[in-house]
């Protein structure tokens, strides 16, 4: 499972490497990696098994037309075919098979969960 986090900002705009892919797009492009070269745990994951979870406040997810990465997490889950444009160099039909692997969580969901986490929420 892979994770990123956004509490008040939007996706990151500054890259290293290809400038034309933007935050959700690297971090999906990362779980599909294999990383043997990881801790045993860690290199046991299976990319064909990982998830995607965008972790965000609520009001963020009921309103997902304020941030970039709402825009791009609703086209991500419902239109495949705009992850494989954003991921060209990835075979379209792991890229169609990425969109029921990918969730958005809040810290409102964590906080009822873990009623002693999240205090910054109150």
């Amino acid at each position: 499972m892979l994770f990123e986090s956004k509490v008040l900002s939007d996706i990151s705009k500054q890259v290293t490497f290809d400038i034309t892919r933007n935050q959700l797009a690297r971090c999906i492009d990362i779980m599909l990696e294999d990383n043997n070269d990881l801790h045993k745990a860690l290199g046991k994951r299976g990319p064909e098994n990982s998830l995607f979870l965008l972790l965000t406040l609520e009001v963020f997810r009921k309103k997902p037309w304020t941030r970039l990465y709402g825009y791009l997490m609703e086209e991500y889950r419902t239109n495949p075919d705009t992850l494989s444009r954003d991921l060209m160099h990835r075979d379209p039909r792991v890229c169609r098979s990425i969109s029921s692997r990918i969730g958005w969580l809040t810290f409102e969901d964590i906080k009822k969960t873990c009623p002693n986490s999240c205090h910054w929420i109150d």
